[in-house]
């Protein structure tokens, strides 16, 4: 209770007098895990903080171990597993996260698993305690993790630009590990969609204000490593085909323009992001002009009789009407049918499916 509401003169002599009648008292946790160092922490009480470390010092120097006393109420977690320090980023107090970080260099590596204070602060966007946990570890180590798997590469991709450059500085092996669901931060930046509001009786979309940091995340990413655009997850779907199903074509033209064959990747069921597309109505991307690629490198393993097939049809469904990728760059696409003749469906089956049009395609 002193700890958490106040740090003036009279509540130091207070935790002095309750720590002289019982020290232990100190390292105490409530019913949710907290010490009176988290408490401090979470209201942001700089010189409380400062004085509960003190105490521990003295607790430490009486029972002759003044390190073990001192880690022992730092990386003290609570039940959520959070120590004090993610009590202070959470606040966004930098100056207590320095007070933390000095008096132990490794704290920024607890807890082992789950969400770590670099994490969080990415999550709440404070750059500048991030920066700080970053320079105060020891050596510069300290955890990346998130929950469920996560790191703070997925975090940040939705963030900043500014820290996405620095964590891929920090540590370029982010980008290859994926979270309990196998998703890497591209499969997180490909699913980017903009969240649509009520708003005064119009529909307001705020998706404007992070796409541009998502595009020019994605790729940062994509340029230190483009081999995570190869990488599926545990349901067999890659960036690309994560993308197509919500729709997202910004992020689609980038996988594309920057790696051509990209276009012609499959999922472990066999489609192409243009079948994942079509399956979920996104007709923005049937319909999208300009990818950039040029043909001969969106799948070399295609036969020149799909390119063939796909421009002699004799006639397209109703959503592809104003779809130009049959007859354009994008025959690789649409080529798929060739690879797809075990099961008999492409995209254009699945087009005619879901406008009850039947296309005739000839010589197949």
């Amino acid at each position: 209770m002193v700890a958490t509401h106040g740090d003036s003169n009279d509540f130091l002599r207070c935790t002095d007098i309750i720590y002289r009648k019982d020290n232990h008292l100190l390292f105490k946790s409530n019913n949710k895990g907290d010490t009176p160092l988290h408490c401090a922490a979470r209201a942001g009480k700089s010189k409380m903080v400062c004085h509960l470390i003190d105490l521990a010092i003295d607790f430490g120097t009486h029972e002759g171990d003044t390190e073990k006393s001192l880690k022992g109420l730092l990386r003290k977690e609570n039940t959520s597993k959070e120590t004090a320090l993610h009590e202070a980023v959470r606040f966004g107090d930098n100056d207590i996260v320095d007070l933390l970080m000095t008096r132990d260099s490794e704290l920024a590596t607890f807890p082992e698993q789950g969400t770590s204070p670099l994490y969080l602060s990415i999550l709440l966007e404070n750059d500048i305690i991030a920066k700080t946990l970053y320079d105060k570890s020891k050596g510069n180590n300290l955890s990346y993790s998130g929950p469920d798997g996560q790191n703070a590469l997925h975090a940040a991709v939705f963030r900043s630009k500014a820290m996405t450059v620095l964590l891929l500085k920090w540590n370029k092996n982010l980008t290859t590990q994926g979270d309990k669901n196998g998703s890497t931060h591209l499969h997180f930046a490909a699913s980017s969609r903009g969240i649509r509001l009520p708003f005064w009786g119009l529909v307001f979309s705020i998706a404007n204000f992070r796409r541009d940091k998502v595009v020019r995340a994605v790729r940062q990413v994509l340029r230190a490593n483009g081999v995570m655009l190869y990488q599926p997850d545990n349901c067999g779907m890659l960036p690309i085909h994560v993308a197509a199903s919500v729709g997202e074509l910004e992020n689609i033209k980038i996988f594309i323009n920057e790696y051509p064959c990209s276009a012609g990747l499959r999922d472990k069921r066999g489609r192409t992001f243009l079948h994942i597309a079509v399956e979920n109505d996104e007709v923005n991307i049937v319909s999208a002009r300009g990818f950039g690629a040029d043909p001969v490198h969106l799948d070399a393993t295609v036969p020149r009789q799909a390119v063939r097939v796909t421009r002699g049809l004799g006639s397209v469904p109703t959503m592809f009407t104003s779809a130009p990728l049959y007859r354009t760059k994008q025959y690789a696409l649409w080529g798929s049918r060739v690879g797809a003749k075990a099961s008999g469906v492409d995209p254009i089956h699945l087009g005619a499916t879901e406008a009850r049009t039947a296309v005739r395609v000839p010589g197949v």
